[in-house]
């Protein structure tokens, strides 16, 4: 007779029943194996650095925020490589606002972040806050494996996660 694990069975359903093309029996051996499916908020959201740099993470599969791409207001995809270098400012610009029509769009077309109606995070960290863009992603969920000790770390992007404190862990610094 076989052993029943209700809790992998229920795991296994969540990622069948969510993710296309997935069979029962693929997703409970991906739960065995310790990945699980994880729900990342499409925003707006109030969530710490921590939070924010582990979904970074698991979405790109990198610490480097400068692969990361976010979605703006008007649907835009951006990245950190798609600042001009005459922008005035560094690569973080592609973080807080659309590049594609600037810091002077009209709000009907290419809602500002942190404006009702955008979606947007409020990410904190030791010292405040600052509202940045939602990640590009498809799916409300992505599939991560076995927590490390990288999760608890927080990836350093000046003027949004500066870290300071001399106790956590910063990738990327």
């Amino acid at each position: 007779m076989s052993q029943r694990n209700r809790a992998v069975q229920r795991e296994a359903r969540k990622i069948r029943d969510r993710q296309a093309g997935t069979k029962y029996t693929g997703a409970r051996t991906v739960v065995r194996d310790g990945w699980r499916l994880s729900r990342i908020h499409p925003g707006p959201a109030v969530v710490d650095g921590r939070l924010w740099s582990r979904w970074g993470r698991w979405i790109f599969e990198t610490a480097d925020w400068r692969q990361w791409r976010f979605r703006t207001g008007c649907g835009h995809v951006q990245s950190a490589g798609d600042v001009p270098p005459d922008a005035g400012s560094g690569p973080e610009l592609a973080v807080t606002q659309c590049l594609l029509h600037g810091s002077g769009a009209d709000p009907a077309l290419c809602p500002p972040v942190g404006t009702e109606g955008s979606k947007y995070y409020r990410v904190s960290w030791w010292n405040g806050h600052t509202r940045v863009l939602p990640f590009a992603l498809d799916s409300e969920y992505v599939l991560v494996g076995p927590l490390t000790d990288a999760d608890d770390g927080i990836v350093s992007v000046p003027g949004i996660t500066d870290v300071v404190d001399p106790a956590v862990t910063v990738l990327n610094p």
